[in-house]
C-alpha cells in the first residue's frame, strides 16, 4: 500500500486497471487488486473441499438432532462444530463411504438399542426396538431422538424427545420422498433431565433403514 498527498495524481480518484485510488482523511491511498481468479484447487486440495462441503450440508440438515446429540462431547466450541470435526474425520477415515457407514449424529456412552428396525406407513416411518445395549447405562424414561433423512436429496425431519425408551416403538413424518427413494431414520437414546454434561447422558446414534 502506498499514501500520497498530491502531485502523484492529482485529484484523481478512480481505478486504474488493477490500481484502486481513493482518499481517506485526506490522503490518497493506493491499493493494488489481484490480478486474475485464483486457480481452481486440485488434487488432494480439491478433495478436502469436497470432502468439507459434503459433510457440512449433511451436518446443516441433521443439525438439529446434531447440536443435541454433541453437546456433551463438545469443550471449548459448539456442538455443532464438534459434530462437524468428528464427522469430517470418520468420513476420510473410512473406506465405506455410504451414509450409514460413517454419518454419526450423537456422540456418548449411554445405552443404544438392540434389535432396531423401521418399517415405511404412507407418510411416516415406525420405528421399533428392543432391550438397551448390555453393558450400558440406560433407563426406561430415557427420551427418543430421531431423525429421518432423504438420502436424495438430505432432507430431514426429526421428533426430538416425543417417545420414551420404554414404549419400544415411535413413529417420525418422513420428508418429502418418492416411492423408492431411500430414507436413513437415526435414533438415539438420552437421559431424561441431566445435571451436567456427561458422555454417559446420550447413546451413539444408530441409524435403521
Amino acid at each position: 500500500m502506498a499514501y500520497a498527498k498530491q502531485g502523484l495524481v492529482g485529484e484523481f480518484k478512480g481505478r486504474l486497471g488493477n490500481t484502486v485510488l481513493y482518499e481517506v482523511y485526506g490522503q490518497t491511498r493506493i491499493r493494488l487488486k489481484p490480478v486474475g481468479k485464483p486457480a481452481p484447487a486440485k488434487g488432494a486440495k480439491k478433495q478436502a473441499q469436497d470432502d468439507f462441503k459434503l459433510v457440512m450440508r449433511l451436518m446443516q440438515a441433521t443439525k438439529a438432532m446434531v447440536r443435541i446429540g454433541f453437546y456433551d462431547q463438545a469443550e471449548g466450541r459448539s456442538a455443532f462444530h464438534e459434530g462437524l470435526s468428528a464427522n469430517l474425520r470418520r468420513f476420510r477415515e473410512t473406506e465405506n463411504q455410504d451414509l450409514q457407514a460413517w454419518l454419526q449424529l450423537s456422540s456418548g456412552s449411554r445405552a443404544g438399542a438392540q434389535d432396531l428396525a423401521v418399517q415405511r406407513d404412507g407418510n411416516k416411518a415406525i420405528v421399533t426396538w428392543g432391550a438397551p445395549e448390555e453393558g450400558k447405562e440406560s433407563a426406561e424414561d430415557d427420551s427418543v431422538l430421531l431423525l429421518a433423512l432423504s438420502t436424495a436429496n438430505f432432507d430431514s425431519n426429526w421428533t426430538l424427545g416425543g417417545f420414551r425408551r420404554s414404549q419400544h416403538q415411535a413413529e417420525i413424518l418422513l420428508p418429502p420422498i418418492k416411492e423408492g427413494t431411500d430414507f436413513l431414520v437415526f435414533v438415539a437414546f438420552r437421559k431424561q433431565l441431566p445435571l451436567k454434561k456427561d458422555p454417559g447422558n446420550i447413546s451413539n446414534s444408530q441409524v435403521v433403514a
